[in-house]
């Protein structure tokens, strides 16, 4: 009977790794949201001041927490190897995200109180009880959605329509995270550098290769017109 390491046998339970991370994940993130701090390092620019609060956008914020397990089982079922690239890649950035918490505690003072009655406004009320103004830098939210939208541009499987359908998708999550409050812009900007900080290590880029990969596609198309 062939024997199997561990590693082996979890790379045949996706499904079981998924659960487990995202279980240790919550576990870490919300004990890291109760311990007690002495300190914490406020996030704010003067971009913040200028943008205004849009109820509306707790849309596409919520919309996150259906295109993201979307994404990653379909991810699972079309290509096991573009499935574990990804989910690797999204684990390494969120338990760096879950250290950086717990060395430097970050926190907001963009929230103000909720005065509309709308069904909009009293959703963004229950987020902001589940989820505090604390451990913000840098948003999870930004990180996990450019991280996605990375690996669905660099997929043979999806349409370009679908491409640009979902980096639409991506753009409007991002920006509901300053919309609502959730995050300040200095939040959304480490998270897309993050994003493609970890996309580029997994997968054995440099931090130019969007420029490279247009480049080559330009000179893959001029040598097609030649012929």
């Amino acid at each position: 009977m062939e024997k199997h390491t561990l590693s082996e046998k979890l790379k045949m339970r996706p499904l079981l790794v998924i659960c487990l991370y995202f279980a240790a994940y919550l576990v870490t993130f919300f004990l890291l949201e109760k311990i007690p701090r002495s300190q914490f390092h406020i996030i704010h620019c003067t971009l913040d001041d200028h943008i205004p609060f849009v109820a509306i956008a707790v849309v596409p914020y919520v919309l996150w927490f259906l295109w993201v397990p979307f994404h990653v089982m379909r991810f699972l079922v079309r290509s096991r190897e573009e499935f574990w690239r990804l989910f690797c890649t999204i684990m390494a950035g969120t338990a760096v995200s879950l250290a950086i918490f717990a060395i430097f505690p970050t926190a907001l003072h963009l929230r103000q109180p909720l005065l509309g009655t709308d069904p909009f406004t009293w959703l963004v009320g229950i987020i902001r009880q589940a989820d505090t103004a604390t451990n913000v830098c840098p948003s999870l939210h930004v990180f996990v959605s450019v991280e996605i939208w990375l690996a669905i541009l660099d997929s043979n499987w999806t349409s370009r329509r679908a491409k640009w359908h979902n980096g639409i998708i991506c753009f409007l999550i991002c920006l509901s995270t300053i919309l609502i409050d959730q995050h300040s812009c200095i939040d959304l900007l480490c998270g897309v550098i993050m994003a493609l900080i970890f996309h580029c290590i997994f997968n054995r880029r440099t931090l130019l290769w969007p420029l490279l990969d247009h480049s080559a596609h330009q000179r893959r198309r001029r040598v097609q017109d030649l012929r």
